[in-house]
């Protein structure tokens, strides 16, 4: 394990992808502080991180002032993961979502660049691509969204909002890394309140229910096993100026044929089932054709590959899911 004296903080570190994250951080043999106020998160996530002695959790919310800025006092660099996500979540609390989703960046990058201007790294979303048509989607394309009584927008509007206060704070001297991260997937990802779709899927697949799929299932998307998404918010992370970057797997697949895959994988007698967009996520809703990234700026600069296949990463999710199961 290399050696460092470093220590940093990954807020949303109970949660799916900030547990992994802890994961490869202790593993490059930094300290790691855990902040999570285990909203829709899970302690079960770190369980074995707990054992470590380089590893501390702290129970806190981003959007109390005085707990934050004593974790980030504490650490040398900041993962903002911390973030209202899911459709349920979004559709159901937009006010908590964007408090959280805005207000939680405010609050980070201030205290980071009053304790020292220690570097931020925040994890954006695919989402603030919105409903663009520029496919694939490039780092410095035109965000395109919806009508505001749509609720589903709030969510990719709060995190454009978020990397806005990034991109502020970076003017005042504030060093920041933006990560847009795309579908991903993997164990630790069933939370209820996330909605993703493969979890979803095979939770149905195992159960013998059907597949729901929104409309004719001819949406695009492309889908990034967790390891992957992790080895590429820590390689941007050592990025050594301001910078954005897509964080996904370039291989597009239909939602229809990954409900496929799923039922092959997990040798299940399901059906695929095609729903109505308002039966599956009411009328305050509006899907997303084709959704796509050009990774050629994280691969020029940074390095990044994805390494799991979309076939190998359902089966090692699917053998989790049915190990918790």
């Amino acid at each position: 394990m290399p050696k460092t004296n470093l220590t940093v903080l990954v807020t949303g570190g109970a949660g799916f992808i900030g547990s992994h994250l802890c994961e490869k951080l202790l593993s490059e043999g930094f300290g790691v502080i855990a902040y999570d106020n285990l909203y829709s998160s899970s302690q079960k996530n770190i369980t074995e991180l707990i054992k470590n002695t380089k590893f501390k959790f702290v129970k806190g919310d981003v959007l109390d002032t005085k707990k934050l800025r004593s974790v980030i006092k504490r650490s040398d660099i900041i993962f903002h993961l911390a973030a209202i996500l899911g459709v349920s979540k979004v559709v159901e609390n937009p006010l908590l979502t964007m408090s959280v989703n805005i207000k939680g960046v405010e609050n980070v990058c201030g205290a980071a660049f009053s304790l020292g201007k220690k570097k931020v790294i925040f994890t954006s979303s695919s989402e603030v691509y919105g409903k663009s048509l520029d496919n694939p989607l490039r780092e410095n394309a035109n965000l395109l969204f919806g009508p505001t009584h749509v609720t589903r927008w709030n969510y990719g509007l709060s995190k454009t909002l978020g990397e806005e206060i990034m991109w502020a704070y970076a003017k005042k001297g504030l060093p920041i890394i933006i990560i847009r991260v795309f579908n991903s997937y993997g164990p630790r990802g069933i939370n209820s309140s996330y909605s993703h779709v493969i979890p979803k899927f095979i939770q149905n697949a195992l159960a013998g229910k059907a597949l729901p799929v929104n409309q004719d299932g001819k949406q695009s998307r492309t889908f990034t096993y967790v390891t992957d998404t992790v080895n590429g918010i820590y390689l941007a992370s050592k990025y050594p100026r301001n910078a954005i970057f897509n964080i996904g797997s370039d291989k597009e697949t239909l939602i229809a044929d990954l409900a496929k895959k799923i039922i092959k994988i997990t040798a299940s007698k399901s059906k695929v089932a095609f729903v109505s967009e308002e039966k599956m996520y009411g009328k305050n809703f509006e899907s997303v054709r084709k959704r796509w990234p050009d990774t050629s700026k994280a691969k020029r600069k940074l390095g990044f590959l994805p390494k799991v296949s979309l076939h190998d990463g359902l089966k090692r999710t699917f053998e989790w899911i049915r190990s918790e199961s």
